[in-house]
């Protein structure tokens, strides 16, 4: 464990030959993996060796929530690919997943390691907020797209009436007047009654209109066509394994990136 703190390779190496044991936990309740996943400091030899992917701090921090503090990608990578790996354990205090925390960084290669770890989308921490509310208030579009191709996404926006400013996604795009953002969430179909309600009101349409978008703004006010929603409705049937089971279907490549939510790609730099 020290080893590890002070980045002593050599002690490493050979502490792991002599085959200790680590998993042991200090005080806080750290392992030698905690410490790695904080530093990206031989994390796969631990690995190799056994180290518990899953144990907890004292805090209720896992390795991949500690990876995902620091915003280290590589090291989210590797633990998302040891088998049993829970990429949905939140921390005490705030119950953050290791999603919400790279959604508000805007890490979206280690959001989509995530989400093929298959990562709750929809989980809420201790302010009821989703990842997908992070992604949006922090103007992560990259990161919002991912979110928003997920086939786990709830397609509906569960809140309050009188939480809706606060805590709905599109809400915080419209305010910060983030165009890029409505117009995927107007291609996704994301929230339709929301959306539509905010995109009827006229500091919006100003904004569209500024932008000389307004057939975005049509669309988006528009009531989902049979085929938006028979996608939707797809896509939700296969869930868990979306990716794995539109890629054998015997339809054409067009349909499977119009399933899939390619889409979205493009609309990222339009």
């Amino acid at each position: 464990m020290l080893a590890v703190r002070y980045k002593q390779y050599v002690a490493i190496s050979t502490l792991l030959a002599s085959g200790c044991d680590v998993n042991v936990q200090d005080k806080e309740g750290r392992t030698a993996l905690h410490y790695a996943s904080h530093t990206a400091v031989a994390v796969d030899s631990l690995i190799s060796a056994g180290a518990d992917v899953n144990i907890l701090d004292n805090h209720g921090c896992s390795p991949l929530l500690m990876a995902a503090t620091e915003g280290l990608d590589k090291v989210v990578h590797a633990l998302c690919n040891v088998p049993g790996c829970d990429v949905n354990l939140s921390n005490l205090s705030a119950k953050k997943t290791p999603l919400h925390i790279l959604s508000y960084k805007g890490h979206t290669r280690a959001v989509r390691d995530l989400l093929a770890c298959r990562a709750d989308v929809n989980l809420l921490d201790a302010d009821h907020r989703s990842p997908l509310w992070y992604s949006i208030t922090n103007g992560k579009c990259d990161v919002t797209a991912a979110l928003l191709s997920s086939p786990r996404l709830q397609t509906f926006c569960q809140i309050a009436e009188e939480k809706v400013e606060e805590l709905c996604p599109l809400e915080q795009a419209a305010v910060k007047g983030r165009v890029d953002i409505l117009k995927l969430a107007i291609w996704s179909g994301y929230d339709n009654v929301h959306l539509r309600n905010i995109l009827s009101r006229n500091d919006v349409r100003a904004i569209f209109e500024k932008h000389q978008i307004t057939h975005w703004l049509e669309t988006g006010l528009q009531v989902p066509t049979l085929r938006h929603l028979c996608r939707q409705r797809l896509r939700y049937h296969m869930r868990t394994e979306f990716s794995e089971r539109v890629e054998r279907l015997p339809i054409p490549d067009k349909l499977v990136n119009y399933l899939s939510f390619k889409e979205l790609e493009d609309l990222k730099v339009s």
